[in-house]
């Protein structure tokens, strides 16, 4: 008698976890669900730079072609990228820094 009561507890919390289970699965999935527009568009951003790295003459010249029609726009956007490329570096330094182990 005691067995078979043990065995139907058992059975009871084993459907018990397993709705909990199926529960949560559906809460992570909601939840999921906000990560998709924005995981979605960094694959695309992925895919064009995988484009680039495979089609770099059409990179090349897209920008030969802007540095002739549009030279001073050109000269101006190479001047801001330059002064990114700058900040990005020190901002990586920090980081290094900040996150170096400490002896």
């Amino acid at each position: 008698m005691g067995f078979e009561h043990r065995r139907q507890q058992l059975q009871q919390r084993r459907e018990a976890l397993c709705m909990r289970s199926a529960e949560l699965r559906l809460v992570v999935a909601g939840q999921a669900a906000v990560l998709h527009a924005p995981l979605a568009l960094a694959d695309r951003v992925r895919a064009g730079l995988q484009w680039m790295r495979a089609n770099p003459q059409w990179v090349i010249g897209a920008l030969t072609l802007t540095l002739v029609l549009r030279p001073r726009r050109s000269l101006r956007w190479a001047g801001r990228i330059w002064w990114g490329y700058g900040l990005w570096r020190r901002a990586q330094g920090v980081m290094q820094q900040w996150a170096a182990p400490v002896r």
